[in-house]
């Protein structure tokens, strides 16, 4: 299991485009995620991160689901770079605007063969 500040930034773009896309389904529908935190994204066989159950709390929005993504990212990246990962930095971008943003923001790279389907982290103040 991944602790804080371990995701390089290639891992870090990996993931959070890869929660990123099961996100946009959802949004789309007109429904919210809810707060995503390190034990809500899991690593499948196949290498990509997947979202777990979560309760979504009343008013929560779409907007608040890439806020909680972005704060994932700050949580889990282990450079400086990562910390730039802000709902300020990103501006009010739509859902395919900011996933593009995030596939420009780094190159990106597998993840650690360490997560083994289990929780990418630990939890991450909301």
């Amino acid at each position: 299991m991944l602790r804080d500040s371990q995701l390089s930034d290639g891992q870090l773009v990996t993931l959070l485009v890869g929660v990123a896309l099961e996100l946009l389904p959802l949004h789309a529908s007109g429904h919210a995620y809810g707060p995503i935190h390190p034990a809500h994204v899991r690593d499948t066989a196949t290498g990509r991160p997947q979202l777990v159950g979560v309760a979504v709390p009343p008013d929560w929005t779409p907007h608040d689901d890439w806020v909680s993504l972005l704060r994932l990212g700050r949580h889990l990246g282990a450079s400086i770079h990562a910390q730039t990962l802000s709902w300020e930095a990103v501006g009010g971008l739509e859902d395919l605007e900011l996933l593009q943003w995030l596939m420009r923001w780094s190159t990106p790279e597998p993840l650690p063969l360490a997560l083994g389907g289990g929780p990418v982290g630990g939890p991450v103040a909301t």
